[in-house]
């Protein structure tokens, strides 16, 4: 299982760090195409009963209650033999964020 956990840093003080959001994607499967991981969102620490104290909780991140989440999907097709971490986490993204990214600029 992949953890990705978001922290903000007020001011960039570290000190002073704060828990946002926790994601995870699971490996479902394995094929000869590529590996399928099921992807889960939490919602942010403000909206979780228990806050950031439970999203630190790693009971909390492996099964969480339904009312914790925020989106769920699959993410299929990574070769990790040419794609990093990186990749899964933008797929990932993608497939559950999708349309709501659409609006961002990107400078080039």
């Amino acid at each position: 299982m992949v953890v990705v956990k978001v922290y903000m840093w007020p001011r960039g003080d570290h000190e002073r760090e704060e828990l946002l959001g926790v994601g995870t994607l699971a490996l479902e499967q394995v094929t000869a195409t590529g590996r399928s991981y099921r992807v889960t969102i939490l919602k942010l620490a403000s909206f979780i009963e228990g806050g950031a104290e439970r999203l630190a909780d790693p009971r909390t991140i492996h099964r969480p209650r339904s009312k914790d989440v925020w989106k769920r999907g699959h993410v299929r097709g990574h070769n990790p033999s040419y794609r990093g971490p990186w990749d899964l986490l933008g797929g990932a993204l993608r497939e559950l964020l999708g349309g709501r990214l659409r609006s961002y600029r990107v400078d080039r």
